[in-house]
């Protein structure tokens, strides 16, 4: 069977035509038809009355209006047909034999995806030709157990979700079959987002396109795809992005362009494609483009690609301070917590408080802390944080005789401490080298944590007794979702744990054991750690490094022990010349 999916808001006067389109299918004994009403004015009782007797019809209604991408992952929800296409109410199947060609070719072929041609239908009644489309859901074809194995969903947004989707799809490795037959037709109306003022929707897209491909490249990362294809992905993204932007660049903000595509750039950053393969993607995008936007006018581009990328590297994607972190430390280091913080408040302007979880609640029991607090214009918040940590150890815990001093766990009592939402947190010896304001803008909405991966772990011999999946977060530098941890009672689950299981690493196996699979995997080039994360063999991507290792040695024999030197030099000729 086959669900053939409608997203539906007030296409009252479109609809029965595409339903006409699917009643003549040769197949239609196969399909199931889903109209989901994303929150119209009035339902499709009527529209759907006539084609009740033709085949198997419903219709689904949402509360609320939410989108395409709502609607259509709505239908998926309440639909178990093995297979899924979708159709919007104001499109048409190419011919009565549509969705039976591209249901013949998925069971033949035994593919994920088929995607075959399709015609957009110009406002001049004139035909345009899409074959090979990898960005719309016209004329595809989408295997439900594929979707689900790999859990693929659409998100919220109301602008390329199809796009982000698709890539999802493609990002998974998906056995996916072209065909050159023409199956759908994408109808011209006046009305549609996409019509209405296609040189606008364009530009005001663009948001909607670079959100989604950052979207699925993190989800794509997370669940460990292929390099080469994430690689791809992120550099034709930043290709596109730099083409509209020179496009657009005598008419509109494009500048917004810029903030918004940090996300991209990272992810490119961390990988790299060779130069061939790039020069063959520039050449498919310079293809492409002239036909969209007659980019070939551009003769002379006000600036070069490399230009575009010192922009996005120089930019701050949001100059307001929302940032909230927090450091953990124990006496003993303070003089190494001085250093992080210099580093960092030095580097990252958009840092709007400071959670010290320390020994002291006075300023001037930290050597210069007071010099840092009056230089820079954040807020800064001591919490003693000695006994309340020490509380959550009963008397048999068989991880209170380890070298982790009892500020380790200084991690696990944010949701406790910090006042807001959302946190991040940085160990002691941790050295921001470079602005980190994009952190703050990951999307952790559906997760509680988001680090750096571990590479350590698969020297680890004990993590699948405990249950941990593979996703393991270096616990250095930790994003926090803390509304979401304190709702699911994270921090009472870790400690339930490092109170009865003995741990290598109790804080950080802990954590990662209880938000196994609600773990996003950021870049390596936030937590650059000798022999633990991944290295970076090019030192210029590197915005954290992380020192961790036998503090005796401190950095004396890690491999960046300079960057730290560097900038405790600085700090303290600073201090001198005040």
């Amino acid at each position: 069977m086959i669900d053939v999916i409608i997203p539906a808001y007030n296409a009252h006067d479109t609809i029965q035509r595409t339903l006409a389109s699917i009643a003549y299918q040769q197949n239609i004994d196969q399909l199931k038809v889903y109209i989901v009403n994303d929150a119209s004015n009035k339902d499709y009782t009527e529209e759907i009355s006539f084609f009740k007797k033709m085949m198997d019809v419903k219709e689904i209604t949402l509360s609320e209006n939410g989108g395409p991408g709502i609607a259509r992952q709505c239908g998926i929800d309440n639909s178990d047909s093995e297979y899924i296409i979708f159709i919007d109410s104001d499109d048409v199947f190419a011919s009565p034999d549509s969705v039976q060609l591209l249901y013949n070719n998925i069971e033949e072929t035994n593919s994920d995806v088929i995607i075959s041609s399709f015609y957009e239908i110009l406002d001049d009644g004139s035909k345009r030709e899409h074959k090979d489309d990898t960005i719309w859901l016209h004329g595809k074809i989408y295997r439900r157990t594929f979707l689900e194995q790999n859990n693929i969903r659409f998100n919220s947004t109301c602008s390329n979700e199809d796009n982000g989707f698709n890539q999802l799809v493609f990002l998974h490795d998906s056995k996916v079959e072209y065909i050159d037959d023409f199956t759908y037709l994408w109808l011209y109306n006046e009305d549609s987002i996409t019509r209405k003022n296609d040189h606008e929707y364009s530009f005001y897209g663009l948001e909607g396109y670079i959100y989604n491909m950052t979207w699925a490249l993190e989800i794509a990362i997370k669940d460990n795809c292929d390099y080469n294809k994430i690689a791809e992905l992120a550099f034709s993204t930043l290709i596109s992005i730099y083409y509209y932007y020179i496009y657009f660049i005598e008419e509109k903000d494009v500048e917004k362009l810029v903030k918004k595509s940090k996300g991209i750039y990272e992810i490119y950053l961390e990988y790299s494609l060779d130069e061939d393969r790039e020069l063959e993607i520039w050449e498919e995008g310079y293809d492409y483009f002239p036909m969209e936007l007659n980019f070939r006018e551009k003769v002379n581009p006000p600036l070069s690609l490399e230009e575009f990328k010192n922009k996005i590297e120089k930019s701050n994607i949001d100059n307001e301070k929302n940032m909230i972190i927090a450091m953990c430390c124990t006496e003993t280091w303070y003089s190494h917590l001085i250093i992080g913080l210099y580093s960092l408040l030095e580097n990252t302007s958009s840092i709007k408080k400071i959670y010290l979880l320390i020994e002291t609640e006075n300023i001037y029991d930290v050597p210069y802390l007071d010099y840092i607090i009056n230089k820079y214009d954040v807020e800064f918040k001591l919490i003693k944080v000695n006994k309340l940590i020490k509380k959550k150890f009963n008397k048999n815990n068989p991880n209170k005789d380890s070298f982790f001093t009892a500020f380790t766990y200084g991690k696990l009592i944010l949701t406790e401490i910090v006042e807001e939402n959302k946190v991040l947190y940085l160990d002691t010896d941790t050295l921001v080298v470079k602005d980190i304001s994009n952190l703050w803008n990951y999307d952790i909405s559906e997760y509680y944590i988001a680090g750096v991966k571990d590479w350590g772990i698969e020297e680890r011999g004990n993590i699948e007794e405990l249950g941990i999946n593979g996703k393991y977060v270096n616990s250095g530098v930790v994003i926090f979702n803390l509304d979401k941890m304190r709702k699911d009672n994270v921090e009472s689950k870790c400690f339930e744990l490092i109170n009865n299981i003995e741990l290598i690493f109790p804080d950080q196996d802990a954590l990662n054991y209880v938000c196994t699979d609600k773990e996003l995997y950021l870049p390596s080039m936030y937590n650059v750690c000798d022999d633990v994360t991944m290295e970076i063999e090019d030192r210029d991507l590197a915005k954290i490094y992380h020192f961790a290792g036998i503090k005796d040695d401190w950095v004396v024999n890690l491999r960046y022990a300079e960057e730290w030197y560097n900038v405790e030099e600085k700090f303290y000729k600073e201090i001198k010349n005040k």
